[in-house]
């Protein structure tokens, strides 16, 4: 679900971002704008603490531009400070020395590149190689012409070329072994039209191409020693060179309509070609080209009417809208090739014969999602893979990352903890390949768990939103509590306990300088002056639970340790009575939970627990808590089935946390990196648990929330107070109310998620 920064000052006061767009980065009006925009949205319509326009505020983030490796700091740095978004502003560059008249041909290997292309002004076929670094210099393959494209594919360690004769449809055949091309043979028996499609796939080199005087598609295999006689699929024409690649399972082949701009797609999964499905809302006036990256299925065409470049993904089930590469156009059919865990893309110049070289990343696939990667760094969200339970859900494979990217996958113990499940589907985890060397080998594989995660390891690094995780963890670093506000009138020194009952949240505290109890309800907007409640007197803050038709009170004696019991109607208290054989030390705790009144206690003079029930007449003895004991009052809450207890250390300030099933209390666990110097308290509200309490030294209020595992706590912004918290649910709320930080005054905060 997250990884999130320790650091307090990390996060933005107010629950909100003030943010700017950077003018020259993304100019108004332009595409890249409104991608921003987009992001903006998708953020604002789900994430607790907007993004909103700065007015004046000194902390704040520029939206910028930036390429995929760099990235934005994590959390508030103060001051202004760039979010780095790689929205997919073209990072092309010219190949120096290199023009074609034809759309060029892309092949990876595990070490470079190879582009093969026509003459700038002939049927010449030239050769070079991109080490992703730098392209070499392109050398003509001697003996070799062609008057259209070629098309590459790597197969059985060569690199396999078929090219269309210098003034024939004959289709040739030759094969690069990493030093020098052999002599092109003519493949017996085929012709084409168009420059054919290569691909391996299934231990075998495929070829689709069009017939030598129709639009008909045909298909033959190269097994290493010869091709298979060409057979044509069954109802597929097109009228343009058609795109092939595989994803290891199925071979994958994309082309034109017949007569039309339409892009259709059929798989060859086994011995036939399944029949070829429109690819909804697009369409381009050239040939498309393919690649796979270890993932999805890339798809890059041109528009139907412009030179723009359009591109799409496969996930095995559907294609995503294209989206087009900003600032990218070409006048003939691009080539695509994955290398080094990216997608690059080769392509001619809009209106002139340059290549121009480019990748698609992240961003030019995936913008809008990846702006919200971005600003999840900033409001202090760090990397799924970087958690430190990370290595039962994914195995990191560090020698496969790119150099200089390891920090990318090192856990970040020091500076962060883990918030909630390991979540494969956050938009913060990456893909298998990010980053990664080689196309072949990935970063990330699956670890060894088989539960307690979100999602699947086949979704990471393919979020198109945040997940249901990712809004999870955000709203438990930033818990919606709203400014406190003073009770008029009202005063205690001590930790007021609350509870809904009859439609209405009662409070019940101490008096100010007094041992009396006094009694508030509240109606969801305003609470009623208190009323002391007859008779009944206590050393310390007593204890509030409805149960059975009635409000239930649990108190110390005005000077002694036994506990006293009263109940309320609603209208008036019940003279109290004096629980027999129970003493205490401080105040209980009170919850009802499988039809019985339950209450734990300290010992009389020890830090034991002690646990009892009522069901209605009759309290049971009190009953030792095996191996727990708490310096303080404890809390009690029922959540998910159980009876949740969360209380002090023996003799520190450590966070315990145990359960009771209805038969027996399992063994207490420390809250990880939870201290207190106050008693908590805890309430069970919209699916989760709640937790607060004061700080380790300080009297700030921590809020943390347990929904299934305790996930890190946060100080809630601008609350302290000297003694500890009352809580409880009502209606649509979560009601906080303590004493000041410096003052017996008493204040009121609602939690409104």
């Amino acid at each position: 679900m997250g990884l999130v920064s320790t650091d307090t000052g990390h996060r933005w006061p107010g629950r909100r971002i003030p943010y700017v767009i950077d003018d020259t980065d993304f100019p108004e009006g332009s595409a890249g704008r409104q991608e921003i925009q987009r992001g903006i949205d998708l953020w604002n319509a789900q994430a607790p603490l907007p993004l909103v326009p700065r007015a004046g505020e000194g902390d704040y983030v520029r939206l910028r531009e930036a390429a995929a490796n760099l990235h934005s700091a994590v959390g508030r740095q103060g001051g202004e400070q760039g979010v780095y978004c790689d929205i997919g502003a073209s990072r092309q560059q010219r190949i120096p020395g290199q023009r074609s008249q034809a759309s060029p041909a892309l092949a990876a290997t595990g070490n470079s590149i190879h582009l093969v292309h026509i003459g700038n002004g002939s049927h010449d076929l030239w050769h070079s190689m991109f080490d992703g670094t730098k392209w070499s210099t392109n050398v003509r393959i001697p003996g070799q012409q062609s008057k259209a494209a070629p098309a590459l594919a790597t197969f059985t360690g060569g690199v396999h070329m078929v090219h269309l004769g210098n003034s024939s449809n004959d289709l040739w055949h030759s094969v690069f072994g990493g030093s020098s091309w052999s002599t092109n043979v003519k493949i017996p028996g085929q012709q084409s039209k168009a420059p054919p499609a290569l691909a391996a796939h299934g231990g075998r080199l495929h070829m689709v191409h069009l017939g030598d005087t129709s639009n008909d598609l045909w298909h033959s295999v190269f097994d290493g020693t010869k091709w298979s006689t060409n057979v044509k699929i069954p109802g597929q024409q097109s009228k343009g060179t058609p795109a092939l690649v595989s994803d290891g399972t199925r071979l994958h082949l994309v082309h034109l309509g017949n007569t039309s701009s339409a892009l259709w797609h059929s798989t060859l999964g086994g011995a036939a070609w399944t029949p070829n499905v429109r690819i909804p809302g697009q369409a381009s006036k050239a040939p498309p080209a393919l690649a796979f990256d270890g993932t999805a299925v890339h798809l890059v065409h041109l528009g139907e009417t412009s030179n723009d470049l359009w591109h799409s993904t496969f996930d095995g089930t559907a294609w995503t809208p294209n989206v087009r590469l900003a600032e990218e156009k070409s006048k003939a059919a691009p080539s695509l090739a994955t290398f080094g865990g990216r997608v690059h893309v080769v392509h001619l110049g809009d209106t002139e014969n340059d290549l121009w070289h480019s990748l698609i990343d992240q961003g030019s696939r995936n913008l809008a999602a990846a702006i919200v990667h971005e600003v999840c760094h900033a409001a202090g969200i760090m990397h799924e893979q970087s958690r430190e339970d990370r290595d039962l859900f994914v195995t990191v494979h560090d020698d496969q990352i790119q150099a200089g990217q390891g920090h990318n996958f090192e856990k970040r113990t020091d500076s962060a903890d883990d918030s909630g499940l390991y979540d494969y589907d956050s938009v913060m985890h990456y893909g298998p390949f990010f980053f990664a060397k080689t196309a072949m080998t990935p970063v990330l594989s699956p670890g060894p768990a088989t539960g307690g995660f979100l999602g699947a390891f086949a979704n990471i690094g393919r979020a198109q939103n945040f997940s249901a995780g990712d809004i999870e963890t955000l709203h438990a670093y930033y818990p919606a509590w709203t400014p406190n506000t003073p009770i008029d009138g009202q005063e205690s020194r001590g930790t007021p306990a609350l509870a809904e009952f009859g439609g209405l949240l009662h409070r019940v505290h101490i008096g100010r300088s007094s041992n009396d109890l006094w009694h508030s309800v509240f109606d969801g907007a305003a609470w009623t002056p208190n009323v002391r409640i007859p008779g009944q007197k206590s050393k310390v803050p007593g204890a509030l639970a409805a149960f059975g038709g009635g409000l239930h009170l649990v108190h110390l004696g005005d000077s002694s340790n036994d506990l006293w019991h009263s109940v309320s109607d609603g209208a008036s208290w019940s003279a109290n009575v004096k629980i027999p054989g129970q003493k205490s030390k401080a105040t209980p705790a009170l919850a009802e939970y499988g039809g019985l009144l339950h209450l734990v206690h300290l010992g009389d003079s020890s830090n034991d627990l002690w646990h009892s029930t009522f069901d209605g007449a009759a309290w049971t003895p009190n009953v030792r808590i095996e191996a727990q004991q708490s310096r303080g009052t404890p809390a009690l809450a029922v959540h998910g089935g159980l009876l949740h207890m969360v209380h002090l250390g023996d003799s520190s300030n450590d966070l315990w946390h145990s359960t009771f099933d209805g038969a027996g209390w399992t063994p207490n666990v420390r809250i990880p990196h939870q201290q207190s110097h106050g008693v908590p308290a805890l309430a069970a509200f919209q699916g989760r648990l709640h937790l607060l309490h004061l700080g380790n030294s300080s009297n700030q209020i921590w809020h943390s929330i347990f929904d299934g595992t305790w996930r890190p706590n946060v100080p809630v912004e601008g609350q302290s107070s000297s003694v500890g918290v009352g809580i409880a649910p009502f209606g649509s709320q979560l009601v906080m109310v303590h004493v000041g930080d410096g003052s017996t005054g008493l204040w009121h905060s609602s939690y409104t998620r």
